[in-house]
């Protein structure tokens, strides 16, 4: 009996068209792009958890440097702490402010701006918006009345202006990144303007940012080592935001 023979297949053995291919290139492309968000909503938790057990750290190390010292760590005095200078307090390396040179804290490696020659701790964002505004803030009752102004004008009602607390750790949260905010360029009739009013505009600015230094919403003292985060792209959230991770 004779087998009927049938014609091999234009494709060959074991191989794929390109449509075919295509199709699956688009499939994998569907799925990364479904997974994406999950992950990065994953990474972000994660981050959040992070942040929030560092922020209880700063808050006890703060606490327990005033129980050994009677006083917290800023010299001079003010409410809202240099985060340099108190990096180098915690771990007892400042011995003209911590002159027993007791470690309060041990930072990990990536709580740190540079692990090779770190300078600061930061917050688990920092890396991604380069800017110290995305760094923790640490307030104290620096005049010792039991109360920390929070903010002067940008709290909302869950956050009211000035709290009962000692110590009082926030960070900005998850940051959003957006397009890179440019200042539009003076021109010379601007120019010849703000120099004819210097003199004004000067005792406005002084005034404005001493209004706004014992604020908790204000620069860090620290801010101006880096570029703002607006210039690159990234909006920080503020302490009125519901998104910051706080506690006091």
């Amino acid at each position: 009996m004779q087998l009927r023979s049938f014609p091999r297949s234009s494709r060959g053995a074991g191989g794929f068209t390109l449509v075919e291919l295509l199709i699956v290139v688009t499939i994998i492309g569907v799925l990364a792009s479904l997974a994406f968000p999950a992950f990065n909503g994953a990474m972000n938790a994660a981050k959040k958890t992070q942040a929030s057990a560092m922020a209880n750290q700063l808050k006890t190390a703060v606490t327990n440097f005033y129980t050994d010292y009677g006083y917290y760590p800023t010299q001079p005095q003010r409410q809202e702490l240099d985060n340099k200078v108190l990096y180098k307090i915690l771990i007892g390396k400042d011995t003209e402010n911590n002159p027993r040179g007791i470690a309060y804290m041990e930072f990990k490696a990536n709580d740190l701006d540079n692990p090779q020659e770190p300078t600061v701790f930061v917050d688990p964002w920092y890396r991604s918006v380069k800017s110290l505004e995305q760094n923790y803030h640490i307030l104290v009752d620096h005049d010792y009345d039991n109360e920390i102004e929070l903010s002067q004008g940008q709290t909302d009602h869950a956050t009211p202006p000035r709290i009962t607390a000692s110590v009082a750790v926030w960070d900005p949260g998850i940051p959003t990144h957006g397009k890179p905010f440019i200042p539009p360029a003076a021109s010379s009739s601007d120019s010849s303007s703000a120099d004819s009013s210097s003199p004004s505009a000067d005792s406005s600015a002084s005034s404005s940012a001493d209004s706004s230094s014992a604020s908790g919403d204000s620069a860090s003292p620290d801010d101006a080592t880096t570029p703002p985060a607006s210039s690159l792209g990234w909006t920080v959230n503020r302490i009125s935001s519901p998104k910051i991770i706080k506690t006091w």
